[in-house]
């Protein structure tokens, strides 16, 4: 988090990937001090696709939905011009308790309007449960059955082990899961489930989940598609990103068997 967009392009680039997601503030502070063109030649030069931005938070629940709107309408601009594929969008955390009914309702209602405009831009939607307790999304059962009801074809999941875990979800739950509606996977790995916080993320390949076992889940539902390391651990962002990037390349590659 420390190092700005064109390091972390460079130093995935240098490491193996031939894919990155796109940070929005570091997205926004490029942007500011370069162009979306610059953004675009970097990429072209270290052979990258920009495959997502991460992310429009709140964006259900919210007290002002119309900001949120208009948000990401300038994420769709931006995502169309760099050739992104898909934004991340976050639901919203809650203070009040709301019944699954209402979850469901109101982000229903939510995803079909960034749908629609999302398709303007033929840009894709990554809806990303988070595993907290005061989110209103917590379970990959839950949001799941969200994207199965809004049935539309640019809206799919974003997956993230460590959510998927910390919100008490199982494996056999994917099982029944069509690969076509997950866009993304994040990956990371825990040494402790129930007291984590984002700052204990892991390299994939260390830690006690079995992330192993996750990918052989979606293997076997024929999901194929991009999986991207997310790690928040302070202890990482401290170290040379291309020694960040080169750890979590391998470790990656050795938990897909590639």
């Amino acid at each position: 988090m420390k190092h700005d967009l064109f390091s972390d392009i460079n130093s995935a680039s240098d490491a193996g990937f031939d894919v990155i997601e796109i940070w929005k503030e570091k997205l926004f502070k490029a942007i500011a001090e370069k162009s979306l063109h610059d953004i675009s030649v970097e990429l072209i030069k270290n052979a990258l696709d920009p495959y997502s931005i991460n992310s429009l938070e709140q964006a259900t629940f919210s007290d002002n939905f119309a900001d949120k709107f208009e948000k990401f309408e300038m994420l769709c601009v931006i995502a169309e011009q760099l050739r992104v594929k898909v934004i991340v969008v976050i639901p919203g955390f809650v203070k009040e308790e709301f019944s699954e009914k209402e979850i469901k309702k109101e982000t229903l209602r939510a995803l079909r309007e960034f749908s629609k405009l999302a398709k303007q831009y033929y840009v894709k939607i990554g809806f990303e449960f988070l595993g907290e307790k005061d989110c209103s999304i917590s379970r990959f059962s839950l949001a799941r059955d969200i994207i199965q009801e809004l049935n539309e074809s640019n809206v799919g999941l974003v997956i993230d082990t460590y959510h998927f875990f910390k919100g008490g979800s199982k494996l056999r739950e994917l099982e029944d899961m069509k690969p076509e509606n997950i866009f993304l996977v994040h990956v990371s790995n825990l040494d402790e489930v129930e007291v984590a916080a984002d700052h204990d993320r892991l390299m994939p390949g260390d830690g006690k989940l079995p992330i192993k076992e996750f990918f052989a889940v979606l293997r076997k539902i024929g999901y194929d598609g991009v999986v991207s390391v997310e790690l928040f651990n302070g202890k990482y962002w401290e170290m040379d990103p291309k020694r960040i990037a080169r750890e979590s390349y391998e470790k990656l590659s050795d938990v897909l068997n590639i």
